[in-house]
């Protein structure tokens, strides 16, 4: 009891003297003694610095391919440790830990890898060193394949390339032919056959002619309102359905790691902006809360398996897509079943450029 108290009176003397509430401070200058004897709630809320401090001497190799690998063990502050695995370019790295220990992935190139996308093939070094003090470490990491684009073709301008030429030919067609052949065969030939062969003759070409030239004029302003309204629209919006749908199926990907530690704010910026990055890292938003409330997700799956509808006519990109997934929510006492298992549902989705990136900008479930 005489120790631990000396210990945290050094330990409030060099946080209230020095200053020292950063991961570097706390790390760099308690001894190890008082980092082992610190309430976890503290270390805990520090944050992992961008780079690691340590080198790895014989990382251990693993294989992720084809099944999911669950590493355990224990890190100590200057002590790091690690792991390698083949990888190949495009394959999506999905991966989650406890707190109180950082994790950091190394490409072949070395450098470091931001999002869950892998960028080359090759050898990839997962680097792991503990927040403060000795820690205990559980780790699991699986690779998936690309996200293929679903469904291939986008059913809306199929829809509307129908609908405008069926009308616009039949109706046009049908009534300038049939009455005109009609009415001009039976003028010319009963009234005067013999004594007017000339002068009917002449006649009865010129109005059949002036006629067809007004099924011209008919069939071209049709055509050219569509067209000039898809052109006004293109040069604005460059993102495509097949885009859209890789982009949505990542971001489902990452949220095993921005709902549960490390609870990555990066991979939140990388992929989102507007209401729905506010709403996941504003203070009492979704990270603040399970953070707050010692509670997290797991993603047994989460993906689009279907296309209802993609559009650019509006002010912003707008898909709508049916996605599936398996989660489970954990507590302090244990999993909620009420917020656990597998469903499927239609979300609306809509996308904003944000520095030359699309980025997801709200999203809101379809009835």
């Amino acid at each position: 009891m005489i120790i631990k108290l000396k210990l945290l009176m050094r330990l409030f003397s060099i946080l209230f003297v020095g200053g020292l509430w950063g991961c570097e401070a706390v790390s760099e200058v308690l001894p190890r003694e008082v980092l082992n004897h610190l309430p976890k709630s503290l270390t805990n809320s520090l944050e992992c610095p961008e780079m690691p401090r340590g080198s790895l001497s014989n990382p251990e190799a693993i294989a992720i391919d084809s099944q999911n690998f669950q590493g355990t063990g224990i890190v100590r502050s200057g002590e790091d440790t690690g792991f390698v695995f083949s990888g190949e370019k495009g394959k999506l790295l999905s991966y989650r830990y406890n707190e109180g220990v950082c994790v950091w992935i190394y490409a072949p190139d070395n450098s470091l890898v931001l999002g869950n996308e892998l960028p080359l093939n090759g050898r990839y070094t997962v680097h792991v060193a503990s927040l403060g003090g000795t820690r205990n470490f559980e780790i699991e990491m699986s690779l998936s394949a690309p996200v293929a684009a679903v469904p291939p073709p986008a059913p809306a301008p199929a829809r509307t390339a129908t609908p405008t030429a069926t009308p616009t030919a039949t109706p046009t067609a049908t009534p300038t032919a049939t009455p005109t052949a009609t009415r001009t065969a039976t003028r010319t030939a009963t009234p005067t056959a013999t004594p007017t062969a000339t002068p009917t003759a002449t006649p009865t070409p010129t109005p059949t002619a002036t006629r067809t030239p007004t099924a011209t004029r008919t069939a071209t302003p049709t055509a050219t309102p569509t067209q000039t309204q898809t052109s006004r629209n293109s040069p604005q919006i460059d993102l495509t359905q097949e885009q859209a749908v890789t982009l949505v199926n990542r971001w489902l990907s990452s949220k095993g790691r921005i709902f549960a530690a490390p609870f990555d704010l990066q991979l939140v910026r990388q992929y989102t902006s507007g209401p729905l990055y506010k709403n996941i890292t504003q203070p009492n938003g979704s990270i603040d809360w399970l953070r707050k409330n010692n509670s997290y997700y797991t993603y047994r799956e989460s993906k689009v398996i279907n296309v209802v509808s993609f559009s650019v006519s509006g002010s912003r990109p707008e898909l709508i897509v049916t996605v599936y997934e398996d989660r489970t929510f954990h507590t302090p006492r244990g999993i909620d079943s009420r917020l656990s298992g597998a469903s499927k549902g239609n979300y609306r989705y809509w996308f904003v450029k944000d520095n030359g990136r699309w980025k997801i900008y709200e999203r809101q479930a379809v009835n």
